[in-house]
């Protein structure tokens, strides 16, 4: 498939690189009887036609052409019922019709080679076809794809017999339902108004997360600077902030609503005493622009032991999500971690410029570092520290196979 080619190349934008979000879009009638990726493929048939002799044939007519028309599986109700349910129709179905197209696929108009009617084992052409698409549509799910198939009823005809010219039922039945092994998958009818019918690619190709939740525990050892030193950022735009209380709003108030906000709970929450906040996600995070909530600790609980320690930033963090497509889910966060040194007298000096405390997002396309001090001189007369107040940033990029959103941890220096 040429969207497994692409899968495998970056791309670069900003001197960043970003994992290409792909969609697999599928809009067919699912009438086939063809396959293959260096030139057509089929399997040619050899039956008694009900007006033509005994014909060797691949096509749709097939099943209107034949005279038994229990002689093949697809001019039979119950047997195209089963199309309903792609992922058993393929498990049940598959393996006879794999060993069929092994011995006997030809090219298309070579007529090399043939199931003859003493071989026959109901299973034609169109079997095959469909059987070949169900595969491409399991390795694109694989592959990581979010896939959209939509077929149209034009060749579908309610109340008519399953093998009547034209009425092909298999195929309305079987790509209808493809979302029972990957995806999203309707059908829709000519001539009707099918507008909005593709908002849900749109949506997959602007969103990953549509909404979400992210609950951090700040680390024992820090304490929050304060309620304003919340930032927000949109594809690198910082955001307007309106402070009521112990909660930031950011962006612009919609109704009652504002985009974002984060709640800050310095003696926890919801029967959790932990210093915590909550960032509320109210709008689709797009793939092209990750969201970035910067805010200051101060290192409170600080060693007199001599030499260097590390502390954790944050106990653990977490993002609950509503993605476009699929159930609902969450990512935990990394625990980044800053190293300081205590020296003689108890100064603390903290990490060389270029380096900070360490996290990874357990995702190899992402940046791995975390939060970053900075040295201010003391706040009290007489104290021997000095305090340590590491900038850490909470970072949501949605534009990542595989996960509905990549969180991680950036290294930042005030």
């Amino acid at each position: 498939m040429i969207g497994k080619r692409f899968r495998s190349l970056p791309f670069i934008f900003a001197n960043d690189n970003y994992t290409l979000s792909l969609v697999l879009l599928l809009v067919t009638d699912g009438v086939t009887y063809l396959w293959g990726t260096d030139g057509p493929k089929t399997v040619y048939n050899e039956f008694e036609h009900k007006e033509a002799g005994v014909p060797i044939w691949s096509s749709n007519s097939t099943a209107a052409g034949v005279k038994d028309k229990e002689f093949f599986n697809i001019t039979q109700k119950a047997y195209v019922e089963t199309f309903k349910n792609p992922k058993t129709w393929m498990e049940a179905n598959g393996p006879a019709i794999e060993n069929m197209i092994q011995e006997y696929e030809d090219n298309w108009q070579s007529y090399s080679k043939y199931v003859s009617i003493e071989e026959n084992t109901g299973y034609i052409s169109n079997d095959a076809a469909v059987y070949k698409a169900g595969q491409a549509w399991q390795d694109a799910a694989e592959a990581g794809y979010n896939l959209y198939s939509y077929v149209s009823t034009k060749y579908y005809i309610e109340g008519a017999e399953v093998w009547k010219e034209s009425n092909y039922p298999w195929a309305v039945n079987f790509f209808s339902n493809l979302d029972q092994i990957a995806g999203v998958s309707e059908s829709y009818t000519e001539g009707v108004n099918v507008s909005g019918m593709f908002d849900d690619v749109k949506n997959t190709i602007l969103y990953d997360i549509m909404s979400g939740t992210v609950t951090d525990v700040i680390g024992s050892d820090f304490d929050l600077t304060g309620i304003g030193s919340f930032e927000l950022a949109v594809g690198g735009k910082k955001l307007d902030t309106t402070v009521s209380g112990n909660t930031v709003y950011f962006g612009e108030k919609t109704g009652t609503d504002y985009p974002y906000s984060v709640t800050y709970y310095p003696n926890g929450v919801n029967g959790d005493t932990r210093e915590q906040f909550v960032w509320e996600i109210n709008v689709p995070v797009e793939s092209t622009k990750q969201l970035e909530l910067t805010y200051t600790l101060k290192l409170v609980n600080k060693s007199t032991v001599e030499g260097s320690h590390t502390a954790l930033t944050n106990e653990e963090a977490v993002i609950e999500y509503t993605p476009t497509t699929g159930d609902p889910g969450s990512k935990d966060f990394p625990k980044p971690e800053v190293t300081y040194t205590v020296s003689g007298g108890g100064t603390i000096t903290p990490p060389d410029s270029g380096s900070g405390g360490s996290g990874s997002s357990g995702n190899s396309g992402s940046s791995g570092s975390s939060s970053s001090p900075t040295r201010t001189p003391s706040a009290q007369t007489g104290d021997e520290t000095n305090i340590l107040l590491p900038v850490v940033t909470l970072i949501i990029a949605a534009a990542v196979i595989g996960t509905v959103g990549t969180v991680y941890y950036k290294k930042k220096r005030s």
